[in-house]
Formats: structure tokens, sequence, C-alpha cells
């Protein structure tokens, strides 16, 4: 898939997607994933489907309270409207990256709903696409952040990007086994003539039944060559 058409799948999964799942983008480190979303993604994105970005790298993020933090200031410091944006009647509620805020702040405001209910409306996710870049170089628990994805974009109906380098996810065990020979061309021969098996590990097999339910598409991102 060339960038533009990337750009036009992104385009209907904003436009036409009602699914209340996220997706994600994966590809090799280096091969421009982060390039193509700073420089092609994100002004496509606001000057020709008038849609505004968040981005945010979780490189060495430990909490996902740390994630709503990152996404509020991006949101309340660099906010990015349109005239198309003003016209959009009310506000998306964004109570999953309001609570994170709450968290990482420190601030109780479990007395007052009034307030409560000011900061939730200052997270305002219309027409806004929350691209989590880096997914891998986070420290947060992969199920952890899934849960929260799940949650942004069930709870708070946000649309999510997710950017990652899928094979640094999923990890294989591997076990020398004995198979017939016809079986032996299926398998990959370590060094001493062995055959190996790979399988996944465990962590990798919850990972992909989470993933499941939180990710509708995943997108193998080649770039133009």
């Amino acid at each position: 898939m060339k960038n533009a058409e990337l750009s036009e799948y992104i385009r209907h999964y904003l436009e036409k997607d009602r699914s209340k799942s996220s997706i994600m983008l994966t590809g090799e480190w280096g091969i421009g994933k982060s390039y193509y979303i700073q420089n092609e993604l994100v002004p496509f994105l606001l000057h020709d489907v008038k849609y505004g970005c968040v981005v945010v790298s979780l490189y060495g993020l430990k909490t996902v309270s740390e994630i709503s933090k990152s996404i509020y200031l991006e949101l309340r410091i660099k906010p990015l409207q349109s005239s198309c944006e003003a016209m959009v009647a009310g506000k998306l509620v964004a109570k999953t990256v309001a609570k994170g805020v709450t968290s990482f702040f420190g601030i109780d405001l479990s007395s007052s709903e009034t307030d409560m209910q000011k900061l939730y409306e200052s997270v305002d996710l219309s027409r806004k696409l929350i691209i989590l870049e880096d997914i891998e170089r986070s420290q947060i628990n992969i199920l952890e952040l899934l849960g929260y994805v799940n949650s942004l974009v069930e709870q708070d109906g946000a649309k999510v990007l997710l950017v990652a380098n899928e094979s640094e996810i999923i990890k294989y065990n591997e076990s020398k086994s004995q198979f017939r020979e016809d079986e032996h061309k299926a398998l990959r021969k370590d060094t001493s003539g062995n055959s190996t098996q790979k399988k996944l590990t465990n962590e990798s097999l919850k990972y992909l039944e989470t993933k499941e339910k939180t990710v509708s598409d995943t997108i193998l991102f080649e770039g133009d060559a």
C-alpha cells in the first residue's frame, strides 16, 4: 500500500468506521513510519480532511497516566483547530484521558462533579485522531496499554492509530524436536543442523488475544519505494 493509499485508508477509518476500535500501523525500525506521519499524514488530515491529530510518542513512558498527560497537554497547549472543527456541535467527553490526568497530577476532584465535568469537557477529541507511536519502546505493560486504548475507543468513541514495530512485541520460544524428513522443509535449522519449531510465548499469546478485541486492522507499512 503506497503512502497516498494509506492516507486514504485512514481517512475512511476516521469518517466511516463505526466499530469503536483502533487500527495499527506496523513496520521495522528506520523504514520511515514517523516521517510519513509527520510529513504526509498529519498535513493531509489537517488540510484535506479537516481532521486534527494528537501525536504522542510512548518512548520511555511508564504509566498510562503519562499518556493522558501528554494527550491533555497537546490538546490544551497546542490546540489543532480549524473552521470545520469549530462547527462541530458539542464536545466528545474524553473521560479516559481526564481521569489519567487527575491521577498523574494528583488532583482530587472526587468531591466536585462540576469541576470534574469541566476537566472532561476541556479534553475535546471531536474530529481528532490520537496517534500513539513507539508502542514497543514504552515501559507500560502491553496488556494495560491495550486496555487503555480500548477504553478510549469504546467508552469515549475516540479514533486511535497505534504505530509500532510489532516484531519487537511478538516473541517466540524455540524448542528443538525430531520431525519426519518431509516436515523439515517447513522448519528452520540451527547451526548444529537440528530443526527448531517457533512457538509464541504466553505473553505474546495474551497480547494477540487482547489485541483482537481492540485493534480492527493492522497495516504493514512499506513506504514509497
